[in-house]
Formats: structure tokens, C-alpha cells, sequence
């Protein structure tokens, strides 16, 4: 359904129980399978999830962006590593987080905070319901937006000089669009 073939889907269920890659690991609790799928996977794997118990569709935030330029300044995010994890206390294993650019220096800023939900649990890991009906639940809260003061119209022009060119443009004079291009390879 989304494209793993049966020796894909086994070693990921071996490396998803193999304590050395996932320290982690507990067959009570959830673990990841795959993440990032896309639309269309999703929805051709909801359509047929009722033929995998135990698999479900864990939704998660993505941010966006109004146009498809400036990468460099924006950054990126990945998956968090085990540093992080440990340098700050609000990310857990399979959170996304800012790697470098604005995404990284803003992370804190954009990242919200997350909602609090306590369940009730049988010994086998299964949802019995809400602790005290959800008294001590907490909505989570979505991060700010961040609005840039860039031309966002001379930053595409720029990209496009430098398609194909390894190099860096340097703006004279951003108010009249004057532009030197420095390509070094």
C-alpha cells in the first residue's frame, strides 16, 4: 500500500525491536513504523488499516511556508537527535525540530507546546480511558507565525541567476534591484 516490499516491512520490524537501534523499545508502547507519508499514502492506508491491527495513522504538525525560495535562510527540520533530546526537555524520541537557518534560531518560537493527555492503561498497554475523565488534560497550543521582511521577488530572481551555478549573489542596491552575481565554481 505504501510501497514497502515484505523484506522492507520485516527488517523494519526487527530494527524496530533491536534494544541497540531502539533503546527504547517496549512491546507495550507504540513505536514508529514509518513517518512522513503523503497524502495519497495516507488515505490508501486508512482505506485498508482494518487489516492491520495494532497500525494506526499518528498525525503530526508540518510547517509551511508562502513560497517556494530562500531555503538556505529558512533552514530545515529534521528529526531531533539524542543530543537535543537531552539538552531540552520538551522534545521525545520522533520529534521534529530546526536544524539550521530561521528554523533553528526561531525553534522555540515556532514550536507551540505540546498538549497533555493521561490514559488509563490495562497491563497490556490497551486504552481503558481518561484519567479522572480528563481533568488534567491540557489543549495543546500551535507555535507563532514569524513574517520576514525579505523581497521575497529579488530573493527569486537571485535563485534563478544562480540555477545550475555554484557560487553567491551579493545585493548593491536592494531598493533599485541592482544585483551583482559572483559565481566561483
Amino acid at each position: 500500500i505504501i510501497g514497502f516490499t515484505k523484506e522492507q516491512f520485516d527488517k523494519r520490524l526487527r530494527d524496530i525491536k533491536d534494544k541497540r537501534l531502539n533503546p527504547g523499545y517496549s512491546r507495550y508502547t507504540q513505536q514508529t513504523f514509518t513517518t512522513q507519508l503523503t497524502s495519497q499514502e495516507s488515505g490508501l492506508l486508512q482505506e485498508k488499516l482494518y487489516k492491520f491491527p495494532g497500525f494506526f495513522i499518528q498525525k503530526r504538525t508540518l510547517r509551511q511556508y508562502g513560497y517556494p525560495n530562500a531555503g538556505l535562510l529558512l533552514g530545515y527540520v529534521a528529526e531531533v537527535s539524542k543530543t537535543q533530546m537531552e539538552d531540552d526537555t520538551y522534545y521525545v524520541r520522533g520529534d521534529y525540530g530546526g536544524k539550521s537557518g530561521i528554523e533553528l534560531s526561531y525553534e522555540k518560537h515556532l514550536r507551540g507546546t505540546k498538549g497533555i493527555e493521561i490514559l488509563l492503561r490495562d497491563a497490556h498497554g490497551r486504552i481503558q480511558g481518561k484519567y479522572e475523565d480528563g481533568k488534567h488534560d491540557k489543549a495543546p497550543e500551535s507555535g507563532k507565525n514569524i513574517t520576514l521582511s525579505i523581497d521575497i521577488d529579488l530573493q527569486a530572481y537571485g535563485e534563478y541567476l544562480m540555477h545550475n551555478k555554484v557560487g553567491s549573489v551579493v545585493m548593491l542596491e536592494p531598493s533599485t534591484g541592482q544585483v551583482l552575481c559572483m559565481v566561483t565554481s
